[in-house]
């Protein structure tokens, strides 16, 4: 997710003051984000006592990225992370300051349209919590929880959220094909219904279940499929399949970082 969130810096909506400088070690990564962003990539940094850091490594990598520039760390400087697992303490614990704040993003906030939720560390100060805002903002809507536990628990309903829609499109376009569409036609009927279902969610603003039995009539098409799966708990499988996905998360914070 570090891509979205350099491009939303170098459009303007961030902090335009602060020039951007993308940290990239393997040769055809950095190659790629040259040619596809207008700042400087470098193979290694070390960062000024107030720079703001982004860290979108892999957990693994925090300590040996932490030991490589903790000599240019100082307690002015922002850690803003997108890795999942990581705990705020680990990374007070790894680099020099304890102004630190944890996200978890998702897949849409690669075209603005996502949604992102993050703690803080009580040490943020104000200015450095207004310019995440901002910057989170560009990625589209922004939640701030007051406890980091629910971060974790973000990733299994926000965070990986897109994959259960996409999963349930999936189960659209196979059954429209099975059925005699052509490929093209069932994508687009999967597609165009999931996409105007939520945004029809949106625009309306009201409960989905007022929204789903505005849709079904009793004994109609829609109550049949609604009443199958409820007659095999698919509502209760589904909780059941979130609450993997954050207990998983939680799992990846007993020892990320190694």
């Amino acid at each position: 997710m570090g891509f979205p969130i350099a491009k939303a810096i170098l459009d303007g909506h961030g902090n335009g003051a602060s020039p951007l400088i993308i940290v990239e070690a393997d040769r055809e990564k950095a190659d790629m984000l040259r040619r596809t962003l207008t700042c400087d990539v470098v193979a290694s940094c070390q960062p000024a006592p107030d720079d703001v850091l982004i860290l979108a490594v892999k957990p693994i990598d925090t300590r040996p990225l932490a030991n490589a520039i903790n000599h240019g760390m100082g307690l002015g400087n922002l850690i803003i992370s997108v890795m999942a697992g990581v705990t705020t303490v680990e990374l007070s614990e790894c680099f020099r300051t304890k102004q630190v704040i944890r996200t978890i993003p998702n897949t849409p906030c690669l075209i603005g349209q996502g949604i992102t939720v993050f703690c803080r560390t009580p040490e943020v100060t104000g200015a450095h919590h207004a310019y995440t805002l901002r910057l989170l903002g560009c990625l589209g809507q922004v939640v701030e929880v007051p406890e980091e536990a629910m971060i974790d628990k973000a990733t299994g309903i926000s965070g990986s959220g897109p994959a259960y829609v996409f999963y349930l499109a999936e189960a659209l376009r196979d059954c429209a094909v099975g059925m005699g569409f052509s490929r093209s036609d069932a994508w687009s009927l999967a597609t165009e219904t999931v996409a105007g279902a939520g945004a029809l969610l949106r625009a309306r603003q009201e409960d989905p279940t007022t929204l789903r039995l505005e849709v079904m009539t009793p004994k109609g098409t829609t109550a049949a499929a609604i009443d199958h799966l409820e007659q095999h708990h698919v509502g209760r499988i589904m909780q059941e399949a979130f609450q993997a996905s954050w207990q998983r998360a939680a799992s990846l914070g007993a020892n990320p970082t190694g």
